[in-house]
């Protein structure tokens, strides 16, 4: 039964579609940058970005770099993937950390909506729900 339950949730993992939230502060769109003001932008499913074509995106980013001495602020979906980020990745917990290159700073994260804090974290609900689902289907029955 347990197995079962696995075998399911691995099949639909990576189906599920990420979704991020999207703005550019060099539209005069102030709130996207830090602290992030989310109410007046939307979130967008990544699966339907235009540039998606082979690669299905898999993190959401928040990019932040100097253009004519002022800070400029995106957050979208990214078109990076794990294979783009081998080498930052975290091995201890899968997180990435944000990447710097000169002027300009990436931050990747791989779960809904994450975009949007200072220091994006790359925590999976659909794992920590699998995990729940396990205890609960592990845990002794009260009779």
């Amino acid at each position: 039964m347990l197995s079962a339950v696995a075998a399911v949730v691995a099949l639909a993992a990576p189906s599920l579609a990420i979704t991020c939230w999207k703005c550019a502060s060099h539209n005069a769109d102030w709130g996207c940058l830090d602290p992030f003001d989310y109410q007046p932008f939307v979130q967008v499913n990544c699966d339907y970005e235009g540039w998606v074509r082979d690669r299905k995106p898999v993190f959401c980013e928040k990019r932040t770099d100097i253009v004519d001495g002022v800070y400029v602020t995106t957050r979208g979906c990214s078109q990076e993937d794990w294979s783009d980020v081998k080498g930052y990745q975290d091995v201890r917990d899968g997180h990435v950390p944000c990447i710097r290159r000169g002027r300009k700073e990436t931050c990747l994260c791989s779960s809904d909506s994450c975009n949007q804090a200072p220091g994006l974290q790359g925590g999976s609900p659909l794992l920590l729900g699998l995990l729940l689902l396990v205890g609960l289907l592990a845990a002794p029955s009260c009779s």
